[in-house]
């Protein structure tokens, strides 16, 4: 039933929390009932006591339902989808809340089928009122049509827990699930296994025939891979090549099992794609749990060590883990480094030493990198190389990287004349607060631009090539020139590097020892340099310890030496390299 609009606004006043006020005159040229279909909304009134409602005019169409339809509770409840959890007689009749005189709010959310049969998420916001006995007799309401957001709602709600490529769960839904898993084993005294698989050289699978080609292959390997899966147990995608199955009630011998299923599922058949037939492996590590002072993060840690075993046997290979005295002595070690770490950051002891890079031709500095130094307890200073695995192993590379940031800006600061290069590693490539200090110390250092450059290095590019476009679009954004480190060390083709934009490729730098003697050395090194060449690509040589290496290097156009002979790294001063100068000079006289 509908209800005249002047007559209605003084019960939709009362609903949103006004009183009451006479009927006033509406313009013509303002339909308020147009309004309320235009944004998805209708009013109702509901007496209890009879069940009739009374609706604005539009609703019919908006809930896409007849007028009798609306005529009751009864009649709209024939409306309702089954799945529904709430309804409103049940949200308003089982309240136990006590009306003061004030009504009663509520608000529920719950589907319709429409008589055409399309479904409408519905969102209904009201109050209701007591009668004499106390109990609820009528109610003024407020209906939305809230689909899209619904939708929308549950695709964000979706993603937080599935793997949007393959439609396996994520990260943290595996790790949710392995927490509950291994609580219940304890519990029950059993036991159950984690399983991490990774696709064998799925980077040269990107190498070779692009991403598009590794997607199909990651999704019809997740789909063999669900079919070998029990029912009860959990598969997951925990990154870009590596799943994670975890199996309840499966000790030592039935994981074997089920890690044979999963590699022969990989291998039995080629992967058909756009690009033609592709073979795949897949290299297995697995952990049974429970044992003592387990947690769901440490035997994810350990089926990642027992999966790095079995890489090293080669393709599709298993390992299960296994406790060993001298890895658990290394992991205490790493634990103590990380602790170390953690409180280099709080104490404020890492610095930098800047070592200069020359230019090959004039041998004029052309600019500095910035390296990482730890002070020790006796005030020296000492290289922090044995910082950056464990770092990374314990995820806290973006918080040293940040730290390098915060000193590299304060020395561009300090001496306007300065250039530096900074290392960042894969994670920080994905860091936007990282991202974000970077943005702002271009806003407050003069010629930040030419004076900045960042470097990642090969593995990174490796791993994650679409972070890695991302990251570096955002450095040149700024105006920053990004460098490519270790280039040569791993398997990144002069291809990527172009499509990645760089613009300067430091070259590993054990091809540069001994290459005025090494024909091989010379041969590869060449052929980089005339390739970069080609790419109006910078090159810097690292490691570069003699005169003779240095000459042959300038011979074949490298721009960049770098290395002791032509400079050793100099601890930054919080003064000014003029100023710094000068305190030498006066110590010395």
């Amino acid at each position: 039933m509908a209800l005249e609009f002047d007559s209605f606004a003084m019960q939709a006043r009362a609903l949103r929390g006004g009183s009451p006020r006479p009927n006033k005159t509406v313009d013509a040229e303002f339909d308020v009932q147009s309004v309320m279909a235009d944004v998805g909304e209708s009013v109702y009134f509901w007496d209890i006591l009879t069940d009739q409602m009374t609706w604005s005019a539009n609703a019919a169409s908006l809930f896409g339902v007849s007028d009798d339809a609306l005529l009751s509770s009864r009649t709209f409840s024939k409306h309702l989808d089954a799945d529904n959890l709430v309804n409103r007689y049940d949200t308003v009749m089982g309240s136990n809340q006590i009306d003061y005189g004030h009504g009663v709010p509520y608000q529920i959310e719950f589907s319709i089928h429409g008589d055409d049969g399309q479904k409408k998420w519905l969102e209904d916001t009201g109050r209701w009122y007591a009668g004499p006995n106390g109990r609820p007799s009528r109610c003024h309401g407020l209906v939305r049509v809230i689909t899209e957001r619904h939708m929308n709602e549950q695709r964000l709600a979706y993603l937080s827990r599935y793997d949007p490529l393959t439609g396996l769960a994520n990260k943290m839904r595996v790790e949710d699930v392995l927490a509950d898993v291994l609580n219940s084993c304890r519990r029950y005294k059993t036991s159950g296994s984690f399983l991490l698989c990774a696709i064998d050289r799925l980077a040269d699978l990107n190498t070779t025939f692009g991403y598009d080609v590794a997607d199909q292959v990651l999704v019809e390997l997740s789909k063999r891979l669900r079919k070998e899966v029990r029912a009860g147990d959990c598969i997951g995608r925990l990154s870009g090549n590596k799943f994670a199955v975890v199996l309840s009630n499966c000790g030592h011998d039935q994981m074997e099992i089920a890690a044979r299923r999963f590699r022969q599922a990989a291998n039995d058949a080629v992967v058909v794609t756009a690009a033609g037939p592709v073979s795949i492996t897949l290299s297995v590590g697995g952990a049974v749990f429970p044992k003592a002072s387990e947690t769901a993060q440490s035997i994810v840690m350990s089926a990642h060590e027992a999966l790095n075993q079995a890489r090293e046997q080669g393709a599709n290979s298993f390992v299960a883990y296994h406790r060993s005295s001298e890895r658990e002595t290394m992991r205490q070690a790493n634990l103590r480094t990380a602790e170390q770490i953690v409180q280099a950051l709080s104490n404020k002891t890492l610095s930098l030493a800047l070592q200069p890079i020359v230019d090959a031709e004039t041998g004029d500095i052309a600019f500095h990198e910035a390296l990482l130094r730890l002070t020790s307890p006796t005030g020296s200073l000492t290289t922090a190389s044995h910082l950056i695995e464990p770092a990374e192993r314990f995820r806290l590379t973006p918080l040293v990287d940040r730290h390098v940031l915060e000193l590299a800006v304060k020395q561009l600061a300090i001496n306007p004349m300065l250039s530096v290069s900074i290392n960042v590693s894969a994670s920080t490539a994905k860091d936007m607060e990282w991202i974000v200090a970077f943005m702002d110390a271009a806003k407050s250092i003069p010629d930040f631009a030419n004076r900045m450059i960042i470097e990642i290095t090969e593995t990174a590019v490796i791993d994650d090539m679409t972070a890695t476009r991302g990251f570096i679009n955002k450095i040149h954004e700024v105006g920053c020139k990004v460098a490519i480190d270790d280039f040569g060390a791993g398997y990144t083709s002069f291809r990527n590097l172009r499509a990645l934009d760089v613009d300067i490729v430091k070259i590993d730098g054990s091809f540069m020892k001994n290459i005025s003697e090494s024909k091989d050395d010379q041969v590869f090194v060449k052929a980089l340099v005339g390739i970069a060449t080609a790419l109006n690509i910078k090159t810097v040589a690292e490691w570069v310890e003699t005169d003779a290496d240095a000459a042959f290097l300038s011979s074949i156009g490298i721009d960049y030496i770098q290395g002791f002979t032509f400079g050793e790294p100099v601890a930054a001063s919080d003064k000014s390299m003029d100023e710094a100068a000068t305190d030498e000079i006066v110590t010395a006289a």
